[in-house]
């Protein structure tokens, strides 16, 4: 599993940056957001989904947005798109506040 990459932004896309790391790129799906943030040398915690047919790599700026993640992603009905959706829209702290506080319009 690739948990950490570190490398220069090349690429940015819809809802992805291309990060080249030795002479490999690799695409990270991220916030645009965030994405358009990023410039230079930048260090992403990841997880990887593999799938029959596919194989991705998300992204997130800190270990706690990462941890995070991974709870939600063992709620039924939470996959990994929608809980980086989740993680991505305000700051972890607010995040987990309204999570906890059950607010459901958020």
């Amino acid at each position: 599993m690739i948990a950490l990459l570190t490398g220069e932004v090349v690429y940015r896309g819809n809802g992805f940056v291309v990060v080249k790391t030795g002479s490999i790129g690799y695409k990270v799906i991220i916030s645009d957001v965030v994405a358009s943030t990023l410039h230079g040398e930048v260090t992403f915690f990841t997880h990887e989904v593999i799938r029959d047919n596919d194989h991705e790599l998300y992204g997130f700026l800190s270990m706690d947005a990462m941890q995070l993640f991974w709870k939600l992603i063992t709620v039924s009905g939470v996959g990994p798109k929608g809980a980086q959706k989740i993680v991505f829209a305000d700051k972890i702290e607010n995040v987990r506040s309204k999570i906890a506080l059950g607010d459901i319009a958020f």
